[in-house]
């Protein structure tokens, strides 16, 4: 589908979003309907360390020895839209809490500095199992691949097509012969 087409039937708070940010790339999909959902459908419960972020629920859970942070909406979404950040959980993130504020689930997964190694996207099928199939997440996130956040969201895409609803790419690192700052070349 092109590009043009694609914002035009997109939410207006992604396209916003990603308006309002420079230097952001994308690949697109048709996203799910956005309308909240009813109490009767909301996702099951989190278990593991509650907290607050930004004023939403913050749950901390062990997954094979890496920490999973999910965020949860005050009301979620239909369909339980997600946002699935590759790294840098917190940093700049304005289209985190835009989306929360209309009912989208916020998830990480702490393997940092593993480039989107084997083991991660492992790591990230067990935990794209566990939130589509326990807690009834959409089976298409938006990926939010930041810095070298790209090399997972790109690999992941690379290896699932079917199971990736857009990618966000905020200054994404794509070959990593070209990171840190272009110095493999």
């Amino acid at each position: 589908m092109a590009v043009a087409t694609y914002i035009m039937k997109s939410q207006k708070l992604i396209l916003a979003c990603l308006v309002l940010l420079s230097g952001v790339g994308f690949v697109c999909a048709e996203p799910d309907n956005k309308k909240m959902a009813t109490a009767a459908t909301q996702p099951a419960s989190f278990t593991g360390k509650k907290s607050q972020w930004k004023g939403f629920d913050r749950f901390d859970y062990d997954l094979d020895g890496k920490n999973v942070t999910v965020v949860v909406p005050k009301v979620a979404a239909k369909d339980t839209p997600w946002l699935w950040r590759a790294e840098f959980f917190g940093a700049f993130a304005t289209v985190d809490e835009a989306l929360l504020k209309q009912g989208w689930h916020l998830v990480y997964i702490g393997c940092q500095n593993s480039f989107g190694s084997a083991d991660t996207m492992k790591r990230w099928g067990k935990l794209f199992d566990q939130l589509t199939t326990v807690h009834k997440f959409s089976t298409k996130p938006v990926l939010l691949g930041m810095s070298r956040g790209g090399l997972y969201v790109y690999r992941w895409a690379a290896d699932h097509p079917d199971k990736v609803g857009m990618i966000y790419g905020d200054a994404p690192v794509c070959d990593i012969k070209s990171w840190p700052a272009g110095k493999f070349k």
